[in-house]
Parts: C-alpha cells; structure tokens; sequence
C-alpha cells in the first residue's frame, strides 16, 4: 500500500548522528517504542491488527 510505504520510507530516512556513541548508534538504530509516541491510540493497533490478519487469511488461506 502507498501509505505503508511513504510510512517506511519516513522511519528509515533518518541521518545518523556523529560521534559515533552507544547512545547516538541506538537512537539511530532502535525505533522508540509504540507507548512513547504522544499520537500512540491502542483502538487503532488493534484495528490495524484485524486488517493485517484479515489480509494474511484472505491471502493464504486455502479453502479446504
């Protein structure tokens, strides 16, 4: 989907901070987690979730 990717490409185009430290090499190199973000909403997770696993199944699932 476009929006995932314009998503990626915004998490992944970050410049990387010198000299390189442990702190700055993990600020770089981690992403901070869902729950530090000031927009995390959990209803929304779990929608994503439903969609991505409604996805999966419609995908792979063979009728049996």
């Amino acid at each position: 989907m476009p929006e995932e990717l314009e998503m990626y490409k915004e998490k992944h185009n970050r410049p990387m901070k010198l000299p390189f430290t442990d702190e700055n090499v993990k600020a770089w190199r981690d992403e901070p987690l869902a729950i530090e973000s000031a927009d995390f909403n959990p209803e929304l997770l779990q929608l994503d979730r439903e969609r991505r696993r409604t996805f999966f199944i419609d995908r792979y699932e063979q009728p049996k």
